[in-house]
């Protein structure tokens, strides 16, 4: 190839790509906004505090092990993925499914979330679709992802949704299913309004391997009334649909703590928080705990 020529050739990829970016990315992301009727986060915890519901959660690590990949929560699964489409296609009463807000609407996204929205969506758009029933409404599966993507941080606004979010479990029994070492709620006072909270710890990776022994000992420990916490990964957005069906109230309620702490240290992008997993950043062991009143919590590990 010539010197002329390789200089053409760069100059036409230069163009492609400013296309790519600049026309077909926003040309697609608006036509697929549309195609999908998903409620925003407010309208979500309205909707849970209201019905007493539960919800089933997809964002695009769920999305991922709907087609079978690994990500860094789950290697790829095809069951998993079965049980995943089963949840999207199946409705049940009582269930919200949830899905991305991102999915209809930026508006309320800070920059770095718009892009990473619109590219993804260029990207995974069909797949989505493909696979995902249009003709119901969706709740918001970002409703518990209120402060590091928000374009608007204010102590007030944030304050206010957080109020609005904590209503989900007032004066409620909790049963918290999480990884060893989510720590939901601990070391902070997100769930300060509760009655009571017992946990269940299990692995913080690949748990759907242990999907039926998680399962039966839920069953096992949820007393009448308890509403369920999940933060589990895919593993919750297929475990809140088996509960849901039995007359449980179960919330895949994934990173509103961690979201919670990094509001509480006004912290301006994603950063470790002592003693947690925050698999965001690389941390997948917070090490040993040996708060009691955290650990007379605990009543089962898997």
């Amino acid at each position: 190839m010539s010197k002329a020529e390789d200089k053409m050739n760069k100059i036409a990829d230069f163009f492609h790509q400013r296309i790519y970016v600049h026309i077909h990315i926003p040309l697609y992301y608006r036509w697929f906004s549309r195609q999908l009727d998903v409620r925003n986060g407010e309208e979500t915890i309205g909707y849970i505090v209201k019905n007493r519901a539960s919800i089933s959660r997809f964002g695009d690590y769920e999305y991922m092990s709907l087609n079978d990949e690994s990500n860094n929560f789950n290697r790829s699964n095809q069951l998993l993925a079965n049980r995943l489409k089963e949840v999207l296609e199946k409705e049940v009463p009582n269930l919200a499914v949830c899905l991305p807000h991102a999915f209809c609407n930026l508006h309320n996204d800070n920059k770095h979330a718009r892009t990473f929205w619109k590219y993804y969506i260029a990207q995974k758009g069909k797949f989505i679709l493909a696979n995902t029933p249009r003709n119901r409404i969706y709740y918001d599966a970002s409703f518990t992802r209120f402060y590091m993507d928000a374009r608007d941080k204010s102590h007030e606004k944030i304050q206010s949704y957080i109020d609005k979010l904590r209503m989900i479990w007032d004066k409620r029994n909790l049963l918290i299913v999480e990884g060893n070492d989510s720590r939901f709620g601990v070391g902070d006072d997100l769930l300060s309004n509760s009655l009571s909270i017992r946990r269940i710890l299990c692995p913080s990776t690949d748990a759907f391997l242990k999907y039926d022994e998680i399962l039966t000992t839920i069953k096992e420990e949820a007393k009448k009334g308890d509403l369920i916490m999940m933060a589990l990964g895919a593993t919750a957005t297929v475990l809140a649909y088996d509960l849901t069906k039995e007359g449980y109230q179960a919330l895949d309620i994934g990173h509103a703590d961690v979201e919670y702490c990094w509001f509480k240290m006004g912290a301006t992008h994603k950063v470790p928080i002592p003693g947690k997993a925050v698999n965001e950043v690389g941390i997948n062991d917070a090490g040993e705990n040996n708060d009691q009143a955290y650990l007379s919590q605990i009543i089962r590990r898997i």
